[in-house]
C-alpha cells in the first residue's frame, strides 16, 4: 500500500512539521492530500499543486518544515518533488523554515 506519513511535534521555541515515507509513495494524490492535512487545509482546498501553491499564503505554518527521506521521496515522484520543491521556496524564510533531509 502506497503511504505518506506527515506529523507536527512542538519544541519549546517552534513546531515542525515532519513528513516521511513509510512505504513507496507513488502516487500525487497521496502526497497531495497529506500535505494538506498535516497543514491544515481547508477542506474545499482541491486536491493538486495548483490548490496547495495557492492556498500556502492562507495557512498558519509551522516554523519549520522538514521533509525526511527526501531523496528517496524524489527517486519515486521525481516531478511531484520538483514542484513540492518549487512551492515551498516560495515561503518566506521568516516565517517558516524548509528542510529537506
Amino acid at each position: 500500500m502506497q503511504h505518506f506519513q506527515c506529523w507536527c511535534y512542538s519544541y519549546p521555541t517552534s513546531t515542525c512539521l515532519t513528513a516521511n515515507t513509510l512505504t513507496s509513495a507513488r502516487a500525487t494524490s497521496v502526497l497531495t492530500h497529506l500535505i494538506k492535512k498535516t497543514l491544515n487545509y481547508p477542506k474545499h482546498c482541491a486536491n493538486n499543486w495548483d490548490a496547495i501553491e495557492d492556498f500556502i499564503y492562507d495557512v498558519v505554518l509551522p516554523k519549520k518544515i522538514v521533509l525526511q527521506n527526501w531523496d528517496s521521496i524524489k527517486e519515486k515522484l521525481p516531478q511531484d518533488t520538483i514542484i513540492l520543491k518549487r512551492i515551498l521556496d516560495k515561503i518566506n524564510s521568516k516565517y517558516s523554515t524548509v528542510l529537506y533531509e
